[in-house]
Protein backbone atom coordinates (compact mmCIF):
# COMPACT_ATOMS: atom_id res chain seq x y z
CA UNK A 1 0.00 0.00 0.00
CA UNK A 2 1.37 3.63 -1.30
CA UNK A 3 1.97 5.81 1.95
CA UNK A 4 -0.63 8.48 3.22
CA UNK A 5 0.89 12.19 2.66
CA UNK A 6 -0.96 15.15 4.16
CA UNK A 7 0.04 19.08 1.87
CA UNK A 8 -1.21 21.74 3.91
CA UNK A 9 -1.70 25.19 1.53
CA UNK A 10 -2.83 22.74 -0.87
CA UNK A 11 -4.48 25.59 -3.11
CA UNK A 12 -1.40 27.78 -3.52
CA UNK A 13 1.46 27.36 -5.88
CA UNK A 14 3.73 24.65 -4.23
CA UNK A 15 0.69 22.73 -2.11
CA UNK A 16 -1.34 22.29 -5.31
CA UNK A 17 1.44 21.19 -7.39
CA UNK A 18 2.41 18.81 -4.51
CA UNK A 19 -1.01 17.34 -4.75
CA UNK A 20 -0.65 16.76 -7.95
CA UNK A 21 2.94 15.30 -8.27
CA UNK A 22 2.40 12.71 -5.25
CA UNK A 23 -0.97 12.02 -6.43
CA UNK A 24 0.11 10.64 -9.72
CA UNK A 25 3.00 8.85 -7.61
CA UNK A 26 0.14 6.59 -6.75
CA UNK A 27 0.60 8.27 -2.77
CA UNK A 28 -2.96 8.80 -0.90
CA UNK A 29 -2.86 12.28 -0.65
CA UNK A 30 -4.95 14.27 1.67
CA UNK A 31 -5.53 18.02 1.04
CA UNK A 32 -5.48 20.45 3.64
CA UNK A 33 -7.01 24.15 2.28
CA UNK A 34 -9.63 26.77 3.18
CA UNK A 35 -12.28 26.23 0.67
CA UNK A 36 -13.20 22.91 -0.79
CA UNK A 37 -13.13 22.06 -4.36
CA UNK A 38 -15.01 19.35 -5.94
CA UNK A 39 -12.72 15.89 -6.71
CA UNK A 40 -13.34 12.80 -8.89
CA UNK A 41 -9.78 11.63 -8.13
CA UNK A 42 -10.41 8.70 -5.09
CA UNK A 43 -6.34 9.20 -4.37
CA UNK A 44 -6.93 13.01 -3.33
CA UNK A 45 -9.12 13.47 -0.20
CA UNK A 46 -9.68 17.52 0.56
CA UNK A 47 -9.77 18.32 4.50
CA UNK A 48 -11.45 21.73 5.67
CA UNK A 49 -7.74 23.81 6.89
CA UNK A 50 -7.59 26.79 8.54
CA UNK A 51 -4.50 28.07 10.19
CA UNK A 52 -6.49 30.34 12.93
CA UNK A 53 -7.59 26.37 14.09
CA UNK A 54 -5.99 23.63 13.81
CA UNK A 55 -8.01 20.60 13.87
CA UNK A 56 -7.18 16.88 14.65
CA UNK A 57 -9.12 16.15 11.56
CA UNK A 58 -6.82 13.97 8.74
CA UNK A 59 -4.04 13.49 10.77
CA UNK A 60 -4.48 9.72 12.27
CA UNK A 61 -3.07 7.49 9.78
CA UNK A 62 -0.80 9.71 8.05
CA UNK A 63 3.14 8.90 7.29
CA UNK A 64 4.12 12.43 6.05
CA UNK A 65 3.31 15.89 6.12
CA UNK A 66 4.45 18.62 3.92
CA UNK A 67 3.24 22.59 5.62
CA UNK A 68 3.18 24.65 2.93
CA UNK A 69 0.32 26.90 4.51
CA UNK A 70 1.03 30.54 5.40
CA UNK A 71 -1.27 33.78 5.38
CA UNK A 72 0.09 35.93 2.19
CA UNK A 73 -1.62 38.94 3.69
CA UNK A 74 -1.14 39.96 7.40
CA UNK A 75 -2.95 43.18 8.80
CA UNK A 76 -0.85 46.03 10.09
CA UNK A 77 -3.35 45.43 13.43
CA UNK A 78 -1.81 41.61 13.88
CA UNK A 79 1.45 42.77 13.27
CA UNK A 80 1.31 45.56 15.65
CA UNK A 81 0.10 42.86 18.33
CA UNK A 82 2.05 40.47 17.43
CA UNK A 83 -0.55 37.88 16.28
CA UNK A 84 0.82 35.32 14.58
CA UNK A 85 -1.29 32.74 13.26
CA UNK A 86 1.18 31.04 11.09
CA UNK A 87 3.85 30.40 13.90
CA UNK A 88 0.70 29.40 16.12
CA UNK A 89 -0.55 27.14 13.42
CA UNK A 90 3.10 25.76 13.11
CA UNK A 91 3.17 24.91 16.93
CA UNK A 92 -0.26 23.21 16.66
CA UNK A 93 0.29 21.01 13.28
CA UNK A 94 4.14 19.88 15.07
CA UNK A 95 1.99 18.37 18.03
CA UNK A 96 -0.51 16.48 16.28
CA UNK A 97 2.74 15.07 13.79
CA UNK A 98 4.49 14.06 16.74
CA UNK A 99 1.33 12.47 18.37
CA UNK A 100 0.48 10.79 15.28
CA UNK A 101 4.18 10.11 14.70
CA UNK A 102 4.34 11.26 11.14
CA UNK A 103 7.21 12.82 9.09
CA UNK A 104 7.18 16.57 9.11
CA UNK A 105 8.30 18.57 6.02
CA UNK A 106 8.61 22.31 6.47
CA UNK A 107 8.23 24.69 4.09
CA UNK A 108 10.48 27.66 4.42
CA UNK A 109 12.25 30.61 1.87
CA UNK A 110 15.72 32.06 2.07
CA UNK A 111 14.45 35.03 2.78
CA UNK A 112 14.68 34.05 6.28
CA UNK A 113 17.59 35.03 7.88
CA UNK A 114 18.60 37.10 10.79
CA UNK A 115 19.01 40.14 8.65
CA UNK A 116 15.35 39.95 7.27
CA UNK A 117 13.09 42.89 7.62
CA UNK A 118 9.90 41.67 6.06
CA UNK A 119 7.41 39.95 8.31
CA UNK A 120 7.36 37.28 5.81
CA UNK A 121 11.02 36.39 6.46
CA UNK A 122 10.97 37.33 10.07
CA UNK A 123 8.30 34.89 11.02
CA UNK A 124 9.65 32.24 8.58
CA UNK A 125 12.82 32.22 10.41
CA UNK A 126 11.04 31.84 13.92
CA UNK A 127 9.20 29.22 12.48
CA UNK A 128 12.64 27.41 11.85
CA UNK A 129 13.08 27.59 15.08
CA UNK A 130 10.32 25.66 15.94
CA UNK A 131 10.95 22.46 14.35
CA UNK A 132 13.33 19.43 15.01
CA UNK A 133 16.29 19.64 12.53
CA UNK A 134 17.02 15.85 13.86
CA UNK A 135 13.47 14.65 13.28
CA UNK A 136 12.32 17.17 10.53
CA UNK A 137 13.14 18.44 7.00
CA UNK A 138 13.01 22.04 6.70
CA UNK A 139 13.41 23.61 2.35
CA UNK A 140 14.37 27.25 2.04
CA UNK A 141 13.36 27.36 -1.39
CA UNK A 142 14.49 30.60 -3.66
CA UNK A 143 12.10 32.21 -5.81
CA UNK A 144 9.32 29.18 -7.18
CA UNK A 145 9.29 29.33 -11.26
CA UNK A 146 5.94 27.91 -11.81
CA UNK A 147 2.61 28.72 -13.56
CA UNK A 148 0.04 30.08 -11.16
CA UNK A 149 0.29 32.49 -7.93
CA UNK A 150 3.30 33.19 -5.47
CA UNK A 151 5.43 35.99 -6.14
CA UNK A 152 6.52 34.33 -9.78
CA UNK A 153 2.52 34.79 -10.26
CA UNK A 154 2.66 37.93 -9.42
CA UNK A 155 5.55 39.30 -11.25
CA UNK A 156 4.53 37.51 -14.08
CA UNK A 157 0.94 39.38 -14.14
CA UNK A 158 2.58 42.57 -14.04
CA UNK A 159 4.54 42.04 -16.78
CA UNK A 160 1.73 40.68 -18.45
CA UNK A 161 -1.32 43.61 -17.71
CA UNK A 162 1.22 46.85 -17.51
CA UNK A 163 2.99 48.55 -20.27
CA UNK A 164 4.83 50.40 -17.57
CA UNK A 165 6.99 48.38 -15.50
CA UNK A 166 8.62 49.53 -12.41
CA UNK A 167 12.00 48.22 -11.00
CA UNK A 168 12.36 48.27 -7.60
CA UNK A 169 15.71 49.59 -6.77
CA UNK A 170 16.72 49.73 -10.24
CA UNK A 171 16.15 45.94 -10.44
CA UNK A 172 19.65 45.55 -9.24
CA UNK A 173 19.04 42.16 -6.75
CA UNK A 174 20.30 38.97 -7.45
CA UNK A 175 18.08 36.03 -6.59
CA UNK A 176 18.20 32.58 -6.81
CA UNK A 177 15.66 30.54 -8.54
CA UNK A 178 13.84 26.43 -8.72
CA UNK A 179 12.03 25.37 -10.69
CA UNK A 180 8.22 24.27 -9.85
CA UNK A 181 8.46 20.68 -10.56
CA UNK A 182 12.36 20.52 -9.36
CA UNK A 183 10.78 21.09 -6.01
CA UNK A 184 8.57 18.66 -6.26
CA UNK A 185 11.59 16.28 -6.89
CA UNK A 186 13.51 17.71 -3.72
CA UNK A 187 10.33 16.96 -1.33
CA UNK A 188 9.94 13.57 -2.85
CA UNK A 189 13.64 12.27 -2.54
CA UNK A 190 13.80 13.79 0.74
CA UNK A 191 11.01 11.32 2.18
CA UNK A 192 12.12 8.38 0.53
CA UNK A 193 15.38 8.89 1.51
CA UNK A 194 14.43 10.06 5.46
CA UNK A 195 16.15 13.52 4.83
CA UNK A 196 16.03 15.03 7.81
CA UNK A 197 17.63 18.81 8.71
CA UNK A 198 17.82 21.91 7.04
CA UNK A 199 18.33 23.10 2.98
CA UNK A 200 18.59 25.63 0.98
CA UNK A 201 16.90 24.76 -2.49
CA UNK A 202 17.60 26.81 -5.44
CA UNK A 203 19.81 27.20 -8.68
CA UNK A 204 23.58 28.02 -7.29
CA UNK A 205 23.54 30.71 -9.77
CA UNK A 206 21.46 33.92 -9.04
CA UNK A 207 19.54 36.10 -11.76
CA UNK A 208 19.68 39.71 -11.61
CA UNK A 209 16.46 40.65 -11.32
CA UNK A 210 15.84 43.42 -14.38
CA UNK A 211 17.25 40.37 -16.52
CA UNK A 212 14.52 38.33 -15.19
CA UNK A 213 12.15 40.93 -15.74
CA UNK A 214 13.03 40.85 -18.93
CA UNK A 215 13.48 37.30 -20.51
CA UNK A 216 9.97 36.99 -18.87
CA UNK A 217 8.80 39.31 -20.84
CA UNK A 218 10.39 38.21 -24.17
CA UNK A 219 8.55 34.64 -23.35
CA UNK A 220 5.62 36.61 -23.27
CA UNK A 221 6.09 38.74 -26.13
CA UNK A 222 5.77 41.97 -24.09
CA UNK A 223 7.92 45.03 -24.30
CA UNK A 224 6.98 46.83 -20.89
CA UNK A 225 8.58 50.19 -20.64
CA UNK A 226 11.09 49.72 -17.30
CA UNK A 227 10.88 52.96 -14.85
CA UNK A 228 13.88 52.33 -11.97
CA UNK A 229 12.62 53.34 -8.74
CA UNK A 230 14.48 53.87 -5.47
CA UNK A 231 14.28 51.38 -3.09
CA UNK A 232 13.06 53.42 -0.46
CA UNK A 233 10.61 55.58 -2.00
CA UNK A 234 8.71 52.34 -3.32
CA UNK A 235 8.53 51.32 -0.02
CA UNK A 236 6.94 54.53 1.58
CA UNK A 237 5.06 55.06 -1.39
CA UNK A 238 3.33 51.31 -1.02
CA UNK A 239 3.05 51.88 2.77
CA UNK A 240 1.01 55.47 2.12
CA UNK A 241 -0.76 53.87 -0.70
CA UNK A 242 -1.93 50.64 2.22
CA UNK A 243 -2.65 52.89 4.41
CA UNK A 244 -5.63 54.31 2.38
CA UNK A 245 -6.78 51.03 1.41
CA UNK A 246 -5.34 50.56 -2.00
CA UNK A 247 -5.09 46.76 -3.10
CA UNK A 248 -1.92 46.73 -5.74
CA UNK A 249 -0.26 43.83 -7.02
CA UNK A 250 3.26 44.63 -4.92
CA UNK A 251 2.95 45.58 -1.37
CA UNK A 252 5.41 47.18 0.66
CA UNK A 253 6.47 43.64 2.62
CA UNK A 254 7.57 42.34 -1.21
CA UNK A 255 9.78 45.73 -1.34
CA UNK A 256 10.91 44.56 1.95
CA UNK A 257 11.55 41.27 0.60
CA UNK A 258 13.49 42.36 -2.36
CA UNK A 259 16.09 44.11 0.56
CA UNK A 260 15.67 40.87 2.44
CA UNK A 261 17.77 38.80 -0.81
CA UNK A 262 20.98 37.03 0.33
CA UNK A 263 22.91 34.98 -2.13
CA UNK A 264 23.50 31.69 -0.21
CA UNK A 265 25.92 28.65 -1.68
CA UNK A 266 23.33 25.87 -2.12
CA UNK A 267 25.03 23.56 -4.01
CA UNK A 268 26.05 21.62 -0.70
CA UNK A 269 22.25 21.34 0.03
CA UNK A 270 21.25 20.10 -3.81
CA UNK A 271 24.40 17.50 -3.46
CA UNK A 272 22.85 15.80 -0.59
CA UNK A 273 19.13 15.38 -2.68
CA UNK A 274 21.58 14.04 -5.42
CA UNK A 275 19.35 16.63 -7.89
CA UNK A 276 20.71 18.96 -10.37
CA UNK A 277 18.07 21.18 -10.88
CA UNK A 278 17.21 23.71 -14.01
CA UNK A 279 18.50 27.36 -14.12
CA UNK A 280 15.87 30.40 -14.70
CA UNK A 281 15.82 30.01 -18.44
CA UNK A 282 15.49 26.32 -18.92
CA UNK A 283 12.85 26.85 -16.22
CA UNK A 284 11.24 29.58 -17.68
CA UNK A 285 10.89 28.03 -21.28
CA UNK A 286 8.83 24.96 -20.04
CA UNK A 287 6.53 27.60 -19.24
CA UNK A 288 3.08 28.55 -21.01
CA UNK A 289 3.85 32.59 -19.95
CA UNK A 290 0.89 33.83 -22.41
Amino acid sequence: MMPTIIITGSSGLVGSALVSYFSKLGFQVRAFQRSLPKSNNPSIVYYPFDLADVQDRGFKGADYIVHCAYRPVVSKHDRECMINIDIEGAKKIITLARKHNIKIVFFSTLAAHPAARSYYGKQKLFSEGLFDVKKDLIIKPGLVLGEGGGLFGRIASILRNYNLVPLVGRGQQRIQTIALDDLCRIVEVGIKKNIVGKFMIAHPSPVVMKDLYRYIADKMRKKPLFISIPLTITYYLLLLMERVGLKLPLTSQNVLGLEDLKIFDTAPSLERFGLTIKDYQTALNQLDLN
